[in-house]
């Protein structure tokens, strides 16, 4: 990797954004796991710390109108995953960067098309483009 694109990776993933009130303390884990699985059983969970929202702004840019009447233009980045579905495809210690957001459930719990991810402790929110969102193939 380039030393620019190096550095402009680094401040992607270490910009966590404005402070948002999203997320359960790490003792109240195990309430949310459960509630997780009552969403969806048939969905990996995953629990994760550091995470950042990613609000994708240029969403018309890149999708048609239809097509945009379906998605939510919000991604998770997360820098770990300290609890994992031992059937999912991530383990923990884990980075993900989510798909597009289905639902946000009682202000924890991100679920995409394929995954329920529990968001622990305190994160951040911040705006940015598609492009810049799915460059890095995080």
């Amino acid at each position: 990797m380039h030393y620019t694109e190096n550095k402009q990776l680094n401040a992607l993933l270490n910009d966590p954004g404005a402070a948002c009130d999203l997320g359960v303390r790490l003792e109240e884990l195990p309430m949310a796991w459960s509630l997780a699985g009552e969403i969806d059983l048939s969905k990996s969970r995953y629990a994760v710390t550091e995470w950042t929202i990613w609000d994708v702004t240029d969403m018309d840019r890149w999708f048609g109108e239809e097509r945009l009447k379906e998605l939510k233009p919000v991604m998770l980045w997360a820098r770990e995953i300290v609890l994992a579905d031992p059937n999912g495809k991530y383990t923990t210690t884990d980075h993900v960067r989510t798909s597009f957001l289905a639902e946000l459930h009682r202000n924890c719990i991100f679920e995409t098309a394929n995954s329920l991810y529990i968001l622990t402790e305190t994160g951040g929110r911040r705006s940015m483009e598609l492009k810049e969102a799915v460059k890095w193939g995080l």
